[in-house]
C-alpha cells in the first residue's frame, strides 16, 4: 500500500496572497486615514478662529489642543498655553470642549506592574522551559542534564 503524498503548495502563493490582502487593506484604509490628517498651527490662530467662532469642538489634552472647524471637515492643534480665561472664550464661542481624564496609578502598583511582574514572568517561564528541555534530554527532576553527572563505574570486590 503505497500512499500518495499530495505535493505541497509552495510558499511564494501564500506570500503573495498575504502581499494582496496587505495591499488591500492599505488601499481602503490609507485613504480614510489621509482624510483625517491634522494641521498643527499656532496659538495665535487658535484664538483668532475663537473669536470669529469659526471653531466646533475641542479636546483640551495635558499638553496640546485638539479642534475642528465649524462643519468639522478639518481638524487642526495647537500647544497647549497658560490661559486663564480660554475657558471663557471657549464658552462665548459656542464650541463644544472637553479635558481628557488622567487617571494615575499608586506607586506600589506601578512599581509591581513595571519591574515586578516582568520579572517574575521571566523567572517562571525559565524555570518552566528548563524543565521542559531537562524532561527531553532523557533526565528527570533531580538529574543533571543528559546525565552528566552519573557515573557508570562498579565496584569489584573479590
Amino acid at each position: 500500500m503505497n500512499e500518495v503524498n499530495r505535493p505541497r503548495k509552495p510558499l511564494l502563493i501564500f506570500y503573495i496572497a498575504v502581499l494582496l490582502i496587505l495591499f488591500l487593506w492599505n488601499s481602503m484604509i490609507v485613504p480614510m486615514v489621509a482624510e483625517q490628517e491634522i494641521e498643527e498651527v499656532d496659538y495665535g490662530t487658535f484664538m483668532t478662529m475663537t473669536e470669529k467662532n469659526q471653531i466646533g469642538k475641542v479636546q483640551i489634552g495635558s499638553n496640546k489642543i485638539l479642534f475642528t472647524n465649524k462643519d468639522g471637515s478639518k481638524t487642526y492643534e495647537t500647544g497647549i498655553m497658560n490661559d486663564p480665561d480660554l475657558v471663557n472664550r471657549l464658552h462665548a464661542s459656542g464650541a463644544e470642549f472637553t479635558s481628557e481624564i488622567v487617571e494615575e496609578m499608586s506607586p506600589a502598583a506601578s512599581f509591581f506592574l513595571n519591574w515586578l511582574l516582568p520579572i517574575i514572568i521571566f523567572v517562571v517561564l525559565g524555570q518552566y522551559l528548563s524543565r521542559r528541555m531537562m524532561d527531553k534530554a532523557g533526565g528527570g527532576p533531580g538529574s543533571m542534564m543528559f546525565n552528566l553527572g552519573k557515573s557508570n563505574a562498579k565496584v569489584w570486590c573479590m
